[in-house]
Protein backbone atom coordinates (compact mmCIF):
# COMPACT_ATOMS: atom_id res chain seq x y z
CA UNK A 1 0.00 0.00 0.00
CA UNK A 2 2.78 2.43 0.82
CA UNK A 3 4.50 1.64 -2.48
CA UNK A 4 1.32 2.37 -4.44
CA UNK A 5 0.80 5.62 -2.56
CA UNK A 6 4.38 6.70 -3.13
CA UNK A 7 4.12 5.74 -6.80
CA UNK A 8 1.05 7.92 -7.26
CA UNK A 9 2.74 10.74 -5.40
CA UNK A 10 5.68 10.49 -7.83
CA UNK A 11 3.19 11.14 -10.68
CA UNK A 12 1.50 14.14 -9.12
CA UNK A 13 4.11 15.75 -6.83
CA UNK A 14 7.60 14.46 -7.67
CA UNK A 15 9.46 16.89 -5.39
CA UNK A 16 7.46 15.87 -2.32
CA UNK A 17 7.82 12.20 -3.27
CA UNK A 18 11.60 12.63 -3.56
CA UNK A 19 11.76 14.07 -0.03
CA UNK A 20 9.64 11.20 1.34
CA UNK A 21 11.79 8.69 -0.54
CA UNK A 22 14.94 10.26 0.89
CA UNK A 23 13.55 10.22 4.44
CA UNK A 24 12.51 6.57 4.13
CA UNK A 25 15.92 5.63 2.73
CA UNK A 26 17.74 7.34 5.61
CA UNK A 27 15.43 5.68 8.14
CA UNK A 28 16.05 2.22 6.65
CA UNK A 29 19.80 2.83 6.70
CA UNK A 30 19.65 4.03 10.30
CA UNK A 31 17.66 1.02 11.44
CA UNK A 32 20.02 -1.33 9.60
CA UNK A 33 23.03 0.39 11.16
CA UNK A 34 21.53 0.14 14.65
CA UNK A 35 20.91 -3.60 14.20
CA UNK A 36 24.43 -4.11 12.85
CA UNK A 37 26.03 -2.18 15.72
CA UNK A 38 23.98 -3.96 18.38
CA UNK A 39 24.86 -7.36 16.92
CA UNK A 40 21.65 -8.93 18.17
CA UNK A 41 19.60 -9.71 15.11
CA UNK A 42 21.63 -10.22 11.93
CA UNK A 43 18.65 -11.38 9.88
CA UNK A 44 16.83 -8.10 10.41
CA UNK A 45 20.04 -6.18 9.72
CA UNK A 46 20.53 -7.95 6.39
CA UNK A 47 16.90 -7.41 5.35
CA UNK A 48 17.05 -3.72 6.26
CA UNK A 49 20.39 -3.28 4.50
CA UNK A 50 19.02 -4.84 1.31
CA UNK A 51 15.97 -2.55 1.56
CA UNK A 52 18.24 0.44 2.02
CA UNK A 53 20.32 -0.47 -1.02
CA UNK A 54 17.22 -0.93 -3.18
CA UNK A 55 15.74 2.37 -2.02
CA UNK A 56 19.03 4.20 -2.59
CA UNK A 57 19.59 2.70 -6.04
CA UNK A 58 16.05 3.18 -7.37
CA UNK A 59 16.21 6.96 -8.05
CA UNK A 60 19.65 6.59 -9.62
CA UNK A 61 18.52 3.76 -11.89
CA UNK A 62 15.29 5.45 -12.97
CA UNK A 63 17.09 8.74 -13.61
CA UNK A 64 19.60 6.92 -15.81
CA UNK A 65 16.73 5.16 -17.61
CA UNK A 66 14.93 8.48 -18.18
CA UNK A 67 18.11 10.01 -19.63
CA UNK A 68 18.48 7.05 -21.98
CA UNK A 69 14.88 7.53 -23.21
CA UNK A 70 15.33 11.27 -23.80
CA UNK A 71 12.96 12.27 -21.02
CA UNK A 72 12.63 15.98 -20.26
CA UNK A 73 10.72 17.98 -17.69
CA UNK A 74 7.22 19.04 -18.65
CA UNK A 75 6.91 22.06 -16.35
Amino acid sequence: MVGVGLGRLWDTHPRVAFVFHLILTVMLGGFALSFILSGNNWTAAVILTVGFLIMAAAPVFFTWLAIQDGWSRSD
